[in-house]
Parts: C-alpha cells; structure tokens; sequence
C-alpha cells in the first residue's frame, strides 16, 4: 500500500518503512535529512532521505559536434519504476521544450515519471 496526499502524490510504505520514516500523509512534505528536497522529492529522485549527500544530479556534456550526452546520478531508469525525460531549448522565453538531442539546446530540464 502506499501514502496519498491530498494533491495525488503517493509513496509507498515500504519505501518509507525502509528509511524508519513516519507513513502520515504529512511526511511526504517533510525533508528528514535537511538537504532542501521533501522526502517526496527524494523519493522520485531515487536518492536517501536520510543522506544530504545524497543527491540527484544531471551531467552534461557536448561532443565535439554539438550534441549532448546526458547522465543521470543516481542513473535509476532502467528500473522499471523511473524513465528520464530529459529536455532542452534555445533560449528561456521559449515556450516549448523538445527532446534533448540538438546542439541548438542551452538549456536543459529533466523530468522524472515514476511507474
């Protein structure tokens, strides 16, 4: 079973019995280990509630012809519960994001979905 918030956003108990965390709906919007990130956030992320070391970052790099390589840490998609989604635009104001494969793209977002 899992927790639900009001809002839709749901964690499972297990998850959160792994980490000794409470299983209220409240948790979720709590950050047990005071790094900035909810305990929801951590969970989507893949990263350890408990751990402010333990973060979600994304790596960048061009190659010489202008196209990026994309890293998730922890690189947790090829589970079955996480795919990243990794984006990109040209300038800020654009209002479209598109995949994340043109050497046009200065800017750049990851979204998480969580199966």
């Amino acid at each position: 079973s899992s927790i639900q918030s009001a809002d839709g956003r749901s964690v499972p108990e297990t998850w959160l019995n792994s980490f000794g965390l409470d299983t209220a709906m409240s948790v979720l919007d709590e950050d047990a280990d005071g790094d900035g990130m909810t305990n929801y956030e951590e969970y989507i992320a893949g990263t350890d509630p408990l751990d402010q070391e333990s973060n979600f970052r994304i790596s960048i790099e061009m190659t010489s012809d202008g196209r990026p390589i994309i890293e998730a840490i922890p690189d947790l998609g090829d589970s079955a519960m996480r795919t990243y989604i990794f984006e990109g635009k040209e300038k800020l104001t654009d209002k479209e994001w598109s995949e994340a494969n043109e050497s046009l793209h200065r800017f750049f977002r990851v979204r998480i979905e969580v199966k």
